[in-house]
């Protein structure tokens, strides 16, 4: 019974920062969805993004 209780207040601990974790990987993939969208309706949609890093700019293709 010890452990299940040593378990759970390790649990209420890190639950805040478990909660805004996940909050920062929705809001991430929010925006990488928006992102895709905006670039679909630009017509640059074939790019589907495989391969590059976040955070870092494209160098122009011209």
């Amino acid at each position: 019974m010890e452990i299940a209780s040593a378990v759970l207040s390790i649990v209420v601990i890190l639950a805040p920062s478990l909660k805004a974790w996940v909050d920062s990987v929705s809001y991430r993939n929010r925006v990488q969805a928006r992102a895709a969208l905006i670039r679909a309706q630009r017509g640059q949609g074939d790019d589907d993004g495989s391969g590059q890093q976040f955070g870092k700019r494209r160098q122009s293709r011209a």
